[in-house]
């Protein structure tokens, strides 16, 4: 049988298993939430994220990160998110070409339901212009508003406002905005 040459891959005749090689030309990593990439590696708080590509590997927030392939949350790849428009609105809210996600209630990414992604926006600031800091995860669209990852039943998304203190209005009701 032939011998490799130094630029071929050794070959293990038996199984055809190509043994792993330390990847050293990667620059090992250290991102925020325990993610690491190491030996041409990516791991979360020293699990293995198997498939996951150490070149385009890249921490989102909280304990969401994403490479060029898939989203991950922790070591678990987030099924039918595309990685390529995914980014971080604000608050829990992320975005995709096709979705609105929350971390809201979870460590999950949970799709907000029935959400348009060309016009969401996270409601951040009261009514009297400035800022709320509550983080009470309140979003909206051209055609709801949204607490968390669910509709608000009936909020009107032209009127809907932040009053602070827990207190939200639009043009036909008061509303209280519970914690989590």
């Amino acid at each position: 049988s032939k011998q490799p040459t130094s630029s071929e891959t050794p070959l293990n005749t038996q199984n055809n298993f190509i043994p792993y090689v330390k990847n050293t030309s990667i620059q090992d990593k250290k991102f925020p939430a325990g993610y690491e990439v190491k030996d041409g590696l990516v791991y979360k708080s020293g699990r293995l994220i198997e498939g996951a590509d150490p070149i385009t590997f890249k921490f989102v927030r909280g304990d969401l990160a994403k490479d060029k392939n898939h989203v991950y949350v922790n070591e678990t790849i987030a099924p039918s998110v595309d990685p390529a428009t995914f980014k971080y609105l604000g608050d829990e809210y992320f975005q995709d070409k096709n979705n609105i996600y929350c971390t809201c209630i979870t460590e999950y990414i949970i799709p907000v339901v029935d959400a348009d992604p060309l016009t969401f926006k996270i409601i951040d600031f009261l009514a009297d212009g400035s800022f709320d800091t509550s983080g009470y995860n309140i979003g909206k669209d051209k055609n709801n508003v949204y607490y968390q990852n669910k509709i608000v039943e009936d909020a009107d998304p032209l009127t809907f406002k932040l009053l602070g203190g827990s207190l939200a209005t639009d043009k036909s009701n008061i509303y209280y905005v519970a914690g989590y």
